[in-house]
């Protein structure tokens, strides 16, 4: 290998590796989850991917149908649960930061056209503080900010929420539907300590989990995770791994010396 050959390739890897690290002020999707996998069950699928740190551990209730998640309960109201744990490093809001959680959700009424529970659950680790959202009866629902809103069987609605840490006080949670900018006004707003200063010895994200206490349907699809509004108001980015990018750089640099040559 030539001198040139030598520094294109470590190139390559520099800039790969560097795509993967974005500074701190940039903003940062932390997890994403499209559901691309085969059908089936939920349980096992995924794994050290996207921002998580291991696979899907799921109730035979959850499944994946045409790239989304689905929920179909077998017992009257039953409680049934899904959650996938996040990667270490990926922290709790530091005071006055705000960190943001979406995905989309339809109801499909099965028995009584009204669904009893279905939320999502961003846990924090080390003591089982929790950030929840989804819906409750027919309304959309959010921890400490009580229910509002109604919510129309089989039609997909994107839940986007933003927790903001107070250590002066309690921490600020917004729950918007379907929003076109962080400027529209929130459907629900609530105050709880989730991530205050009581709760300082939070250091890292846990897990996302879903629980239902359904007679209903649902289907879940593009779970994102992130710093600013725009990383998870749409269908979620998908995370590059460093050694995609690294092959990447690698195959460019080798494809412009085959040229040269």
């Amino acid at each position: 290998m030539n001198r040139s050959s030598f520094f294109g390739i470590v190139l390559a890897a520099t800039l790969g590796f560097g795509l993967c690290a974005p500074p701190p002020s940039q903003a940062v999707l932390i997890v994403g989850e499209a559901f691309s996998y085969p059908d089936g069950p939920l349980h096992g699928k995924g794994g050290a991917t996207a921002g998580f740190a291991g696979p899907w551990t799921a109730f035979s209730q959850f499944g994946v149908a045409a790239g989304a998640m689905n929920y179909q309960p077998t017992a009257p109201f039953s409680f049934d649960l899904a959650s996938r744990p996040i990667a270490g490093g990926a922290p709790v809001p530091d005071d006055g930061e705000s960190l943001y959680a979406a995905f989309d959700m339809k109801i499909s009424p099965l028995a009584d056209g009204k669904l009893e529970r279905f939320v999502v659950t961003l846990a924090a680790s080390g003591a089982g503080d929790s950030w929840t959202f989804g819906v409750s009866g027919s309304m959309f629902t959010l921890n400490g900010g009580g229910d509002g809103g109604s919510v129309d069987p089989n039609v997909t609605y994107r839940l986007v929420t933003r927790l903001t840490r107070i250590d002066s006080g309690n921490d600020i949670i917004n729950l918007w539907i379907d929003p076109s900018a962080e400027t529209d006004t929130p459907l629900l707003t609530s105050s709880t300590p989730t991530f205050s200063a009581a709760r300082s010895s939070l250091t890292d994200l846990g897990s996302f989990g879903f629980d239902s206490f359904s007679l209903d349907a649902g289907t879940i699809d593009d779970i994102a995770v992130g710093t600013s509004f725009d990383d998870v108001s749409g269908a979620p980015v998908p995370i590059p791994e460093p050694a995609a990018l690294f092959a990447l750089g690698v195959a460019v640099t080798i494809a412009r010396l085959r040229r040269r040559r």
